[in-house]
């Protein structure tokens, strides 16, 4: 893996089961997990509650490179730091995510194939729980993110790359902010809206137009990308009960082929 020493600089601002075979019948009474499909299981999150000493946050990409299942991360990140409410509801479909996480992999639960509210809960309540105090006492978070490349800018010589962060409440894209996160909403002349890729990180990194056409060329690597924060304080957006964190990016990185660029604020100088 080649890494790129270039300048990071800041910038403004996606099967049914065939149950009538006799097979499957068997299958079905004995509760013994099929076997998965391999990207199936690539879309299943690990174990592992970090990343490079940060806390994951299981949103974005897996390790394998594939979106992964959905999860609550983001909302367990806002009732962590701001004292964001996870309702009933919710906290039903957040466990019932958990839940498909698991059987996504072909393992088995033992909860049979159609458990009960307090069933899952009683399986998956308290590591969820857990899940919350362990963000509680966490400051730095990472995720590999879903991103966006833009397109090179000839006139700042910089490839523009807009990494999305997990969404706090389930729909808010404003739930950032801080240095280089691109804000929810902008003011123009009388108007009032959201400019492209509200509520991201933007990483700046400076490099020539060959530099920037050699990357593009590649295909991204999703295993590579990185984004690592610390969340600096919590509350709630101007005039409203919605969570916002103020955030500080320590760590941003792009995987294309075998080459990444990397921005890293803790050592001041792009990652070796």
């Amino acid at each position: 893996m080649r890494t790129l020493l270039l300048t990071a600089t800041l910038a403004a601002a996606v099967l049914p089961a065939h149950a009538g075979s006799l097979l499957d019948r068997i299958v079905q009474a004995a509760h013994v997990p099929q076997r998965q499909p391999t990207a199936f299981i690539g879309r299943a999150w690990s174990k592992s509650d970090k990343i490079d000493d940060a806390v994951r946050l299981r949103w974005g990409h897996t390790d394998m490179g594939i979106q992964g299942m959905p999860t609550c991360d983001g909302e367990l990140l806002a009732a962590a730091k701001t004292g964001y409410r996870i309702d009933a509801p919710r906290r039903t479909k957040c466990l019932g995510d958990e839940r498909e996480n698991v059987l996504v992999t072909g393992a088995d639960d033992g909860l049979g194939r159609s458990p009960g509210e307090d069933a899952i809960e009683r399986r998956y309540g308290p590591a969820f729980d857990a899940r919350l105090e362990l963000f509680r006492r966490t400051q730095r978070f990472a995720l590999r993110p879903l991103l966006n490349v833009a397109p090179y800018d000839a006139r700042r010589g910089a490839l523009d790359v807009y990494m999305k962060l997990p969404l706090l409440n389930g729909f808010d894209v404003g739930g950032y902010v801080g240095e280089n996160v691109v804000p929810a909403m902008v003011t123009r002349g009388n108007a009032v809206g959201a400019p492209p890729h509200a509520g991201t990180f933007k990483a700046a990194f400076a490099m020539s137009s060959n530099e920037a056409a050699e990357l593009t060329s590649k295909r991204p690597n999703a295993t590579e990308h990185l984004i690592a924060f610390d969340v600096l304080r919590g509350g709630h957006r101007a005039g409203t009960a919605l969570p916002q964190l103020e955030i500080r990016v320590v760590q941003a990185r792009v995987g294309f082929g075998d080459q990444v660029v990397v921005f890293d604020r803790r050592s001041g100088e792009p990652a070796k």
